[in-house]
């Protein structure tokens, strides 16, 4: 048992409903939901760490130089970020992944 109390009910709840609207309102948040959250928030991790890498879309010049910048920029993003960031994208493409679970959870199924 997590042991969640209210205010940790009520911060769960305001992140549902940035992901999924005001449905989650209704949704009962229990120990289910919060393993449920935190598997989006890990695959979410895994893309945003991915992203880093994807080159930036290139503008004149020597294309082979500019990949090279770009990988070299992906990587020190990669390595400077601050992990608790994560892209949208990301996030909105692991909650979706995610709805149907995050709804079971909260009826304790």
């Amino acid at each position: 048992m997590l042991n969640l109390n209210s205010q940790d009910k009520q911060d769960i709840t305001k992140i549902l409903v940035k992901l999924y609207g005001n449905q989650a309102l209704n949704w009962t948040v229990n120990d289910k939901v919060y393993i449920e959250l935190v598997k989006i928030l890990q695959k979410s991790g895994t893309c945003t760490q991915a992203m880093h890498f994807v080159p930036r879309p290139l503008i004149a010049g020597n294309p082979i130089g500019w990949l090279k910048k770009e990988i070299i920029k992906g990587v020190l993003k990669f390595l400077l970020d601050d992990k608790n960031r994560h892209y949208f994208s990301c996030l909105m493409t692991a909650a979706i992944a995610k709805k149907t679970d995050i709804f079971l959870a909260s009826k304790g199924i």
